[in-house]
């Protein structure tokens, strides 16, 4: 399986899945009013706000013992906080109104594949969690960049301008530097397009290292959004579909 190991993957991968739970429970504390019925009285709305902020700080103190027992080798515990950390979550996205994104779920599936994981507790166990958490990333950049290629929406030269003059994704600067640059501002929204399709191209291709660079690049991109869209959760959640790409490609290609 080349450099990276089917354990080593694991363990990247859960780590990457624990700082995804936390940052996103403390951006739903953060910004709790966004997420709950504001169709109520306000003080029916104060109540509902502070309900949420307990119960997701909850889910971020079990997710985070759950990572120390992980790495502590507390296997016992360790799988007490993981549920307890994994039905929260999952209830969470249940119950949340608004702002369910990507990285939400790829969140919530890679806790059915850890859940499934630690119910075999096996080697095959890790192999279809590994492998599911990369068939699940190849998935997501396929069809988000197929998606963008015939979106009449995106082929328009004012589509991250649009994006970016939003309350909510809206940064001032950027959007008048792009304003300012319209060449710039195509070639960045052909080059999401490109960096997202060239994941599932290049884990085609039977050495690693372009599928390597391809990740890098959408690392890249993901850091790019998180500092000028405020995505956050895309950055700290997709990568943790990258160990199981790379076991997938190797795996592939070792027969």
């Amino acid at each position: 399986m080349g450099s990276l190991t089917l354990d080593t993957a694991y363990i990247i991968s859960f780590a990457i899945l624990t700082i995804s739970t936390i940052v996103s429970r403390l951006e739903l504390v953060i910004i709790s009013s966004l997420y709950v019925d504001s169709n109520t009285s306000k003080r029916e709305l104060n109540q509902n706000v502070l309900k949420w902020k307990v119960f997701n700080y909850v889910i971020l103190i079990c997710s985070f013992f759950s990572g120390l027992l992980f790495f502590c080798n507390e296997h016992i515990l360790f799988k007490f906080f993981f549920y307890l950390t994994a039905i929260g979550l999952i209830y969470s996205y249940s119950v949340k109104k608004t702002s369910k994104d990507g990285s939400d779920q790829i969140r919530v599936l890679a806790y059915f594949s850890f859940i499934l994981c630690l119910l075999l507790d096996n080697e095959i166990g890790k192999v279809i969690t590994i492998g599911s958490l990369g068939v699940q990333g190849l998935i997501a950049y396929t069809t988000s960049g197929l998606t963008k290629v015939f979106s009449k929406h995106w082929k328009k030269e004012d589509i991250l301008i649009g994006s970016l003059g939003t309350y909510s994704y809206g940064t001032p600067n950027t959007l008048s530097f792009l304003k300012k640059s319209p060449l710039l501002e195509k070639l960045l929204s052909h080059l999401t397009t490109a960096a997202m399709l060239a994941i599932p191209i290049c884990f085609f291709i039977p050495y690693q290292y372009p599928l390597l660079v391809a990740l890098g690049c959408i690392l890249v991109f993901h850091f790019s959004t998180a500092v000028l869209v405020g995505l956050n959760d895309f950055l700290f959640t997709f990568p943790l579909t990258y160990p199981g790409i790379l076991i997938l490609h190797s795996l592939i290609f070792s027969f």
